[in-house]
């Protein structure tokens, strides 16, 4: 996993996690001063050949965030958009697989609340109870087989 930077002015690939090491349980640390995160971006790559399923990465990925908390504010804030900023972010990761998978897509006014509720739910989970990588998966496969329905 490597996040992309800009240091001096110069845009980068850097390593999160060291070569060879399980991601998924890796407990490095490290800081990065954005004004928003809109700045943040993440590259996966897999070592493994052949068909890697985007729900497993993206679940891992999204666990890994939840448990490790690598985003952290340097000031102090009571706001809680602020303090579940990983949270918020793995919600954002879930969904983006959830609802893009690879492709351009948008959700219609209509389904807009529903959707809305969708992600109170899952933040809900992420905030507030034990985040199981295999349930991710799990809740990601759900909501593809929901958009199956007619």
């Amino acid at each position: 996993i490597t996040v992309n930077m800009r240091v001096d002015g110069q845009e980068m690939w850097y390593p999160i996690v060291s070569w060879g090491a399980h991601w998924y349980e890796s407990n490095n640390q490290w800081e990065v001063l954005c004004e928003d995160m809109d700045e943040i971006e993440f590259h996966i790559e897999s070592l493994i050949q052949g068909n890697v399923r985007t729900e497993k990465i993206f679940a891992y990925t999204a666990a890994w965030i939840v448990k490790r908390k690598p985003l952290q504010f340097i000031h102090e804030t009571d706001d809680e958009k602020d303090i579940f900023v990983n949270e918020r972010f793995a919600v954002f990761l879930i969904l983006n697989e959830c609802l893009l998978c690879g492709e351009k897509k948008f959700v219609s006014q209509e389904n807009r609340e529903k959707l809305d509720e969708y992600i109170d739910l899952v933040l809900y989970y992420l905030k507030y109870r034990e985040c199981n990588p295999q349930v991710l998966e799990l809740m990601i496969e759900s909501f593809k087989m929901g958009t199956l329905v007619e």
